[in-house]
């Protein structure tokens, strides 16, 4: 199965911006945090939630965030607001929200019951947002480690976080880096005089 590249963590904390924060805001969910209407309405099985992908041709995200988390709104203000961005993760993922410090039952991948806090300790996660790419397509998946492909710890601007889904949507990831397939994309983007800040 898949292993996830410790490079992410610094590739990413690396490229993360700190852009003007977006007057737009998302609707709200009922525990306060920000929601779209695509994403996956979960029963917070997560192994069911991977098959169910996995079915679809899909990777599973689970995109953790937090009450008060500036950072989690820029997402939803900035790049869920471009039509590429969200065409990006609908065509080829399936989204469930969690919170970081929610108290909602989930069950992880090894029939393990916990909240949402616990679940976020036990996988490691201390930033929001926290965008964790999962494959399905494994023959056995009863945990994180064999499930996880990668995850982005932090906010990234539009350009980075579509180009991070799109090295795993294209399969990219299996025959190069990420720093060679981002490198090729922003060559693309500057003949039409672009950056990945102006994209």
């Amino acid at each position: 199965m898949i292993v996830r590249r410790s490079l992410f963590t610094v590739l990413f904390l690396l490229m993360s911006v700190t852009s003007g924060f977006a007057a737009e805001k998302a609707e709200l969910g009922p525990n306060g945090l920000h929601v779209q209407d695509w994403f996956y309405p979960s029963k917070f099985d997560l192994l069911n939630d991977l098959q169910t992908a996995n079915t679809q041709s899909k990777g599973l995200i689970i995109l953790w965030e937090q009450l008060g988390c500036v950072y989690c709104a820029e997402l939803h203000a900035v790049n869920f607001t471009r039509d590429d961005v969200v065409s990006m993760i609908v065509d080829n993922f399936l989204v469930v929200q969690l919170d970081m410090n929610g108290t909602r039952e989930v069950v992880d991948f090894d029939g393990q019951r916990m909240t949402e806090s616990q679940l976020a300790t036990k996988w490691q996660v201390g930033f929001t947002p926290t965008t964790m790419v999962l494959d399905g397509s494994g023959d056995q998946v009863a945990s994180l480690e064999a499930a996880e492909v990668f995850r982005l710890p932090g906010y990234l601007n539009p350009f980075y976080y579509h180009a991070a889904l799109e090295f795993y949507s294209s399969g990219s990831y299996e025959s190069q880096g990420f720093k060679t397939f981002v490198a090729a994309r922003v060559a693309t983007i500057a003949k039409d005089g672009l950056t990945p800040d102006t994209w």
